[in-house]
Order: structure tokens, then C-alpha cells, then sequence
């Protein structure tokens, strides 16, 4: 997930929306180019990205240029290029006067390439924010809330927490990112007793990891016991046992079960265990997606084999 960025304290950032651009960047899928997401948050931290587009110099003809057509009127030999993309070729000012209310639909300056994911990113989050309100709000719950619940869970989870989830999951594994979320978010259901949505049960069940290791398994293959905070698993008869009382149920058959069968809470139940804290901050961007303040327990994996 998103790591803390190093900055002095004793730099001034050159433009009042540098942090906010470089931590939406960093914790977005896009671009899909690790060195390119890298170089871009150099650039909204050095203040580059918002930078106007520098005019260009002058350009010799060369004899790269002398093949190149004209965008107008498709002769060779156009020398001069759009001083905002600075990809469209033309053989003259007329040509290009002449292309523009065509050019200009596909036309991208370099400042606005730059600024294109961020602006993207967060117009895409500030209607995820903005449908998770109105959910609240309909549904007569405060804003914020204190802690998770089952009403909350309910209310958000298809129109804030899964689309949340799919915007954000991570900033170099975001398959692995969105497996863990989907299963954080199923745990969390189960631990309140709510009941999970079809579109939940659904992603858990799609999910298919494309990596092998440690904490990377699907969703859907987790089990539910290895999130109990305690030394043993749950007892027989357990609710979260399944309807065949199964000490080792995974979390796709027993979510499957909870959609049918209304299931209690069940406060022992924490979100597991991750890689360098991965569950802590999966959860950690839910609740902000979510308006909730207090973490919910992730627990350690010790569960007893039998």
C-alpha cells in the first residue's frame, strides 16, 4: 500500500495542492507504469506537474522532419508541430488553423497529461464520498461514525466501500491489494453480523489471485478461523463453524451461508494478519471511505490445527 513520503520540513511545497496530488497518485493504480507513477510524484512534489507547458524552441528541419505529413493536408514535409501536444505535424499556420476543431478533441498539453490521473483519481473519489453521505444520511446514521457497525456496513458497502476499494487498492500489487480488501471487508461483516450484499458475495467469489505466497490466497479460500483473537478456534457449534460445523470453513462458503442465514456478531472475530501491517492499512483506508473512527481489531494468526 501507500508508504509515508520523505519530505524536508524545511522545503516549501510550490503549490498548495503538491502533498494531496502526490499521495492521490501514490496510492492509485494509474499510471500502470511503476517509473512513471514515481517520476510523476516527483513532479507534483518539485511542483513540475503544474507547471504551465515550457514554450518550445525553435526546430531545425531535419531529415526526420522532412517525411513527416502534414495533419491538414497530409503533404510531406511538415516542419512545424502543435505547440501544445507537440505531436500533430503541419506544413503551415493555414493547415493548422484549418485542423484545429479536429486537433483540439484529442489534443493534451503536457501540463494537463500530468495532471490527468490526479484530477481523475480524485473527481472519481469525490463521488464515492459524496454517494457515502447520501447513503448515511438515508439511512439516519451519524456522519462520522464511532466505530464499525452492522447499520453502516450495510449502507456502504456496494456504493462507498467496493467502489472505494477498486479505485485505491494499491500502489504496486493492486490485484493482491483488492483481494485483501475484499476479504477485510467479509470479516468485517461477519464480525458485526451483517448481512452481506450480492455484489460482495459476488467480488469475493470472482476474485482469483494472479500471485503465490504468503498471504496472497483468494478471498474466497481464507479461513475464518485464523482471524480469531485467541489461542483456539472457534467451538463446536459456532455459528461462524458454517451449517456443517466446520472448524476450518473458508470465507466464500461461509459468506455464502451468512446471505441467506442471519448470523450474530461475533466480537472475537478480528481481520487476520498481513505482511507489513498490509490488513491495519487496508482497514485504514476503509474507514475513511467509511466516515469511521475507531480500528477495528486485525488479531494475529494462530489458529489450532486439529
Amino acid at each position: 500500500m501507500a508508504s509515508a513520503m520523505d519530505t524536508s520540513p524545511s522545503r516549501t511545497p510550490p503549490h498548495r495542492h503538491a502533498y494531496r496530488a502526490a499521495d492521490a497518485v501514490l496510492r492509485s493504480h494509474t499510471p500502470t507504469s511503476q517509473f512513471g507513477k514515481s517520476a510523476l510524484v516527483r513532479q507534483c512534489l518539485d511542483g513540475s506537474a503544474f507547471a504551465p507547458p515550457a514554450k518550445q524552441q525553435h526546430r531545425k528541419t531535419d531529415a526526420a522532419a522532412s517525411l513527416r505529413c502534414c495533419a491538414a493536408c497530409l503533404r510531406p514535409g511538415a516542419t512545424r508541430r502543435c505547440g501544445r501536444c507537440g505531436k500533430a505535424s503541419y506544413c503551415s499556420k493555414d493547415c493548422q488553423r484549418t485542423d484545429w476543431a479536429r486537433h483540439k478533441k484529442t489534443c493534451l498539453g503536457r501540463d494537463d497529461a500530468l495532471n490527468a490521473p490526479i484530477q481523475s483519481l480524485t473527481s472519481e473519489l469525490s463521488n464515492v464520498f459524496r454517494l457515502g453521505e447520501d447513503a448515511l444520511k438515508r439511512a439516519g446514521l451519524p456522519n462520522p461514525s464511532v466505530s464499525w457497525s452492522k447499520e453502516v456496513l450495510e449502507a456502504l458497502c456496494d456504493c462507498c466501500l467496493l467502489p472505494g476499494l477498486q479505485l485505491v487498492p494499491s500502489d504496486d500489487r493492486p490485484h493482491e491489494g483488492l483481494g485483501l480488501g475484499l476479504r477485510t471487508i467479509a470479516l468485517l461483516f461477519l464480525r458485526h453480523g451483517a448481512k452481506p450484499t450480492p455484489k460482495l458475495l459476488q467480488m469475493v467469489l470472482a476474485h482469483k489471485s494472479v500471485e503465490s505466497g504468503p498471504g496472497m490466497e483468494d478471498p474466497a479460500a481464507y479461513i475464518v478461523a485464523r482471524a480469531r483473537m485467541g489461542p483456539e478456534t472457534f467451538p463446536s457449534g459456532h455459528p461462524l463453524r458454517g451449517p456443517c460445523d466446520d472448524a476450518l470453513i473458508r470465507l466464500g462458503p461461509l459468506l455464502r451461508h451468512a446471505s441467506s442465514v442471519q448470523l450474530p456478531p461475533e466480537p472475537l472475530l478480528g481481520l487476520g494478519s498481513g505482511e507489513d501491517d498490509r490488513v491495519e492499512i487496508i482497514e485504514a483506508l476503509l474507514r475513511s471511505l467509511a466516515y469511521v473512527q475507531e480500528p477495528a481489531p486485525s488479531g494475529k494468526v494462530d489458529l489450532v490445527q486439529r
